[in-house]
């Protein structure tokens, strides 16, 4: 799979899906300058993409550059002023910077506005660092999301954004 991801993105090099995926590949080969570059390679194609942007932000806070995660995120909230912008991938950027509070605020706005992804919140990797804090726990409670145990497919998907991609992959 990993080199059907890199030999789409090199055949179609405006292909942004490809180049996000190649992106989520890399951190999780925990090869972060290379995902960098695949998300800001994606960012020349599709400048003002919310989806963009959100993963770029991720990308920044979690190879450390906080700075340029924070400007992100600010152009982000700009955004939001005159479009659309999830408050689910505004939760992913503040889980990569750590701050755990705007995230969760930001996860119950998700959950408000009936935003369909949040029902992914048990099963996505992206939360386990949100997990014991007992305002994510209310909230999924809340929303009556089934315990992934419970579940017949056991298997962890993928996260959705960088924040969420923890597992071991390959990458070519």
């Amino acid at each position: 799979m990993p080199y059907t991801i890199h030999k789409n993105a090199g055949d179609g090099p405006d292909y942004v899906p490809a180049l996000l995926d190649l992106g989520n590949r890399l951190h999780e080969a925990r090869r972060l300058p290379q995902c960098n570059r695949s998300i800001e390679k994606a960012r020349t194609v599709d400048r003002d993409s919310v989806l963009v942007l959100s993963d770029l932000a991720q990308a920044y806070a979690l190879s450390g550059d906080k700075a340029e995660a924070n400007r992100i995120l600010h152009q982000l909230r700009q955004n939001s002023i005159s479009s659309f912008v999830s408050p689910w991938d505004l939760s992913l950027v503040y889980i990569a910077l750590g701050d755990k509070g705007r995230a969760i605020a930001l996860l119950k706005k998700a959950a408000g506005e009936h935003v369909g992804w949040v029902v992914r919140l048990q099963i996505d990797p992206a939360f386990d660092s949100l997990r014991t804090e007992p305002e994510f726990r209310e909230l999924v409670q809340r929303i009556r999301i089934r315990d992934p145990e419970s579940v017949h497919d056991r298997g962890r998907q993928r996260g959705s954004g960088i924040a969420g991609s923890e597992s071991s992959a390959q990458v070519p």
